[in-house]
């Protein structure tokens, strides 16, 4: 149930970044980056109010990997474009392919997971 909740809340802040970026892209700022970043803060906050669905009441190894490996992936690689915007520097050397292979990942995890559920439904 705790997983579920935490999965909520960053679902709640994904998507508030996500309206928050889109509207700056449309009135602040133009760079092509704020729209990226909306695209994916509002795609991974859908993604985690479906995990949060499919997750309660079950613990799932890869349920949480996957989840681990998107938000961490997604504050990496959100957070490097943004640093580039606003300070014109990077979060750090490498930071976005990090984030965008760790979200790969995480994408993948959740896949397997899916494979587990299809193959095993009354298991988990």
């Amino acid at each position: 149930m705790k997983f579920s909740g935490l999965l909520l809340i960053v679902a709640g802040l994904s998507g508030f970044m996500g309206v928050a970026s889109a509207a700056m892209a449309a009135h602040v700022d133009s760079d092509p980056y704020m729209a990226l970043i909306s695209q994916f803060m509002l795609v991974h906050g859908l993604l985690y109010v479906g995990m949060a669905a499919m997750v309660k009441g079950k613990q799932s190894f890869l349920a949480k990997a996957s989840a681990g490996f998107l938000v961490v992936g997604q504050a990496l690689f959100c957070g490097d474009l943004y640093s580039r915007l606003s300070t014109g520097e990077r979060l750090f050397h490498f930071a976005a392919p990090f984030g965008g292979g760790s979200m790969m990942v995480g994408w993948l995890f959740l896949g397997i997971w899916g494979l587990q559920i299809y193959l095993k439904p009354n298991e988990l």
